[in-house]
């Protein structure tokens, strides 16, 4: 498997789990509360992203299976995240990711970022994530039970 090296997103960047458990009451304002849990899409945005939206609409099966949380960036703030997203958040996601202005970005349960598109392509992020080993290890798990 291959990994951007030179790119590395700060070891933070993981989110809560769709795993049927309740999002914290209080507000995800630090991407150090979403560790290990999920891989992440992070869409750099122009004020017109529709189409990345209904993309990941159209996917949420399909990002639900693979533990992904996605958040836009553009200037009204979306993300599939459960919970209330605070602020902070938003900007320290920012903050991570400031040498990056626009594209989509898909960040590992590990922390690190494993690929960097200038648009939205869920069929290669989705062959990107299903390569990695656990996810392999996670499609293990479910054809075992």
């Amino acid at each position: 498997m291959t990994h951007l090296k030179s790119c590395l997103v700060s070891a933070s960047v993981m989110l809560a789990s769709f795993s049927g458990a309740s999002y914290a009451d209080e507000p995800l304002s630090s991407l150090k509360q979403l560790i290990w849990q999920n891989r992440v899409i992070v869409v750099l945005a122009s004020p017109s992203y529709e189409q990345e939206l209904q993309q990941l609409y159209e996917q949420q099966s399909a990002i639900e299976e693979r533990h992904v949380l996605w958040f836009i960036a553009a200037p009204e703030r979306v993300s599939n995240y459960r919970g209330q997203v605070s602020d902070a958040f938003w900007q320290e996601l920012q903050s991570s990711l400031a040498s990056y202005t626009e594209g989509v970005l898909l960040i590992g349960k590990d922390g690190g970022l494993k690929r960097y598109d200038e648009r939205l392509e869920l069929t290669g992020i989705f062959a990107e994530i299903d390569g990695m080993p656990m996810r392999q290890f996670e499609m293990f798990q479910q054809e075992s039970k």
